[in-house]
């Protein structure tokens, strides 16, 4: 072999070695209930999301008691920084969390970033779990390219959170101002996924209707995500408590006689009346209700709400 041949077959060795080192990594950190999961279709959304990029999913032990399945997720978070951090690949690394899976990523994004160290982008989905400055500051150092964040008011999954851990979690409200380096989606629902039903799980007393729907699957919150990407999709905040506190400024006493009908609904929430000892009831999205003793103070409570989240559903924000 001549010298020049030599000479360029070493800089395609080397030029190929560029290269696989790299490429992107996705890897998908899934939530409870996980571990018998068929992940064809996410990989093919991560694929059409991140093009030439590896995939894999990060799976841990999740099919567990919801209090056991917690310690699990803290345990994952461990296991998961120890394999960040021993990777070559870590700074191409996309890390994407649902569900409780996000949790295990904004705790193992706070040990590593306390030791300065970096992946390529973190993205969070239907997060069960909470945030305060000090993870948002951890998620930005962790993350070279923006965080991530899509979340989902219509979750069902994320309403059983809220009933079980009495907080509501990040992929449900969402963060309600714009982070630097911080990036923020809705996903919304199609009415045609939506369904009524009659469940006790979300009040804890009384059987009412509640809209059931299959917002919490992770194949969903992938799609949305590879719209967002793709940038069909504007950024979106939410005041979650400031609308509640819409609502809960004008509320009577609390009432849990059931036998109330529903009036009119707005992005999942429901101005509600009750003839039998007639009151009427706004249901927030999460559950909660506020009493009213009424129709003029209800009407114009549900009409104050529905402009407040009109106004962000436009601009994007407050």
């Amino acid at each position: 072999m001549s010298k020049f041949k030599y000479t360029i077959l070493i800089i395609v060795v080397l030029l190929s070695a560029f290269v696989l080192e790299a490429a992107v990594q996705v890897i998908l950190v899934p939530g409870w209930y996980s571990e018998w999961v068929h992940y064809l279709r996410h990989r093919e959304v991560l694929s059409q999301t991140f093009p030439g990029a590896g995939v894999e999913v990060f799976k841990w032990d999740s099919n567990r008691l919801w209090k056991n399945a917690k310690v699990s997720a803290s345990e994952s978070a461990v296991a998961l920084a120890e394999k960040l951090r021993s990777s070559s690949a870590r700074e191409n690394t996309i890390l994407i969390g649902h569900s409780l899976g996000g949790r295990i990523v904004i705790e193992c994004a706070a040990a590593l970033a306390a030791q300065n160290l970096k992946v390529k982008q973190v993205i969070l989905i239907g997060c069960a779990g909470t945030v305060d400055d000090a993870k948002i500051a951890a998620l930005q150092k962790f993350s070279s390219d923006a965080v991530i964040n899509i979340f989902c008011p219509d979750d069902n999954m994320l309403k059983l959170y809220i009933g079980k851990e009495k907080e509501l979690p990040l992929g449900f409200t969402g963060l309600k101002c714009r982070y630097p380096r911080f990036r923020q989606y809705r996903m919304a629902v199609d009415e045609s996924d939506v369904k009524i039903g009659k469940v006790t799980v979300i009040t804890g007393d009384t059987l009412e209707p509640v809209r059931e729907t299959v917002a919490h699957l992770s194949v969903n919150y992938l799609q949305t995500l590879r719209d967002a990407v793709a940038g069909k999709n504007k950024e979106y905040y939410l005041d979650y408590a400031a609308v509640e506190a819409i609502a809960a400024k004008k509320q009577s006493a609390p009432d849990k006689i059931p036998g109330f009908r529903e009036l009119a609904s707005f992005d999942g929430w429901k101005l509600e009346k009750r003839t039998f000892k007639s009151r009427f009831r706004i249901t927030a999205p999460s559950g909660r209700n506020f009493f009213y003793d009424d129709e003029t103070t209800a009407g114009a409570v549900f009409a104050e709400i529905k402009r407040y989240i009109s106004d962000f559903a436009v601009n994007g924000e407050k």
